[in-house]
């Protein structure tokens, strides 16, 4: 965790040139002719600093800044606003919390300098952005991690080929110490700090007397520790239900036997409109929950098997068209048909009616601790990532918006 921030903000730093703080200062390039022979880094002979191929131009880092500022977009939560941390005057970045290095580096750098920098100097930067993405990931193979090991030392001396030798020091080191930290350790995210900072937030904010913060935080933690007990081991407390409220969406289907994929509840909010479905939409919507609902899987097989009949040499476009296209129609027909000889649950009979023509929608939906909206009501959010969600019937691609509730 420390090692990632501690490495990006020497990359950072560099890479802009930020005043103070990037380590291709003056006094690093006097000393490099006794360390090493590095032409393109050394003092010229008028006396002017030469310009290096790791340092970006000011169209650069403006391209840079501003396309971090305006066009990079995440969900609410993952990340803070990176545009309160954009210095445009002089181009820099300031106030970058532990996690936002962690996102910008494994999630960002992977790509963020590909049309900004030499190809060499991109393609080191992406390595080392990929290491701290693959060493970070929750589940890691024995095999992995040797991979990791052995690659390290590789991506490290890339790295050296182009930065000047004031760059590295203990920090850029310890990178090659973290696969074999892993190894004996397990996963990061079961020992890095964020846990334990975000639990320090917590108890910050229990603070009601700023003249005794330490005696402060321990009388409201004991509070809540005596709470927790009590609620828990002493008797049996009734937990009393949240009424309901207008938009609230609970289940209320009373049939047995009903998948879980339609026991999703949540909270509608927004300003609700109505229409009606045209028969394209209701063909989408009725196979999209047909394709997607393990219920209706043996059926899909059985009508791959009569298309096939039907047209012996289909091919699978042909075959994923007609799913799109013809499969819930079928399948209500097959099912109708097949009451007379077999029993099937009540709701799906109901279901393969096919849905309501007419319905009610909202724009921002609330459910499993996420918060979803349409595409024209986040437009204009600063922290939403958009997200393509691809519709199995009719080859159509929708946009989504959520965010973390």
């Amino acid at each position: 965790m420390h090692i990632e921030k501690n490495f990006f903000d020497n990359l950072t730093n560099t890479v802009l040139n930020a005043p103070g703080k990037t380590k291709d200062n003056i006094k690093s390039i006097l000393d490099l002719p006794g360390l090493c022979k590095r032409r393109d880094l050394e003092m010229k002979e008028d006396g002017t600093m030469p310009v290096p191929i790791f340092r970006l131009s000011n169209a650069g880092k403006r391209a840079f800044l501003l396309w971090l500022k305006n066009d990079i977009k995440f969900p609410d939560g993952y990340s803070s606003k990176f545009s309160r941390c954009i210095d445009e005057s002089n181009l820099k970045l300031h106030g970058l919390k532990s996690h936002d290095c962690h996102v910008i580096m494994e999630r960002l750098y992977p790509f963020a300098f590909a049309e900004l920098l030499p190809k060499n100097v991109h393609t080191a930067i992406r390595d080392i952005a990929l290491f701290f993405r693959d060493i970070s990931s929750k589940i890691l193979k024995e095999l992995d991690v040797g991979l990791l090991k052995a690659n390290i030392a590789v991506k490290l001396c890339n790295l050296e080929k182009i930065f000047p030798p004031s760059f590295f020091d203990v920090m850029q080191h310890l990178l090659v110490h973290l696969p074999d930290e892993v190894a004996l350790g397990g996963p990061v995210h079961f020992r890095w700090m964020y846990v334990f900072e975000r639990y320090m937030y917590h108890l910050k904010k229990m603070v009601k007397n700023k003249a005794h913060i330490a005696g402060s935080i321990v009388a409201q933690w004991i509070n809540e520790e005596i709470s927790n007990a009590s609620s828990t081991f002493f008797g049996h407390p009734e937990i009393m239900s949240i009424p309901e409220g207008p938009s609230d969406i609970r289940f209320s289907y009373n049939y047995p036997d009903v998948p879980p994929l339609f026991y999703h509840e949540g909270r509608i909010s927004g300003q609700c409109s109505t229409g009606w479905l045209n028969d394209e939409d209701n063909t989408v919507l009725q196979t999209f929950m047909m394709l997607n609902s393990e219920t209706f899987a043996p059926y899909e097989r059985m009508f791959e098997e009569y298309m096939t009949l039907s047209v012996p040499d289909i091919t699978p476009a042909a075959m994923q068209k007609a799913k799109d296209t013809k499969f819930a129609e079928w399948c209500k027909d097959y099912i109708n048909d097949a009451t007379q000889f077999y029993t099937f649950p009540l709701w799906m009979l109901d279901f393969v009616q096919g849905p309501r023509r007419s319905y009610r929608s909202w724009p921002i939906y609330h459910t499993r601790g996420y918060t979803f909206h349409t595409h024209n009501h986040g437009q204009n959010k600063k922290l939403n990532i958009m997200v393509c969600v691809y519709l199995e019937p009719m080859r159509q691609t929708t946009m989504a918006s959520f965010k973390r509730s």
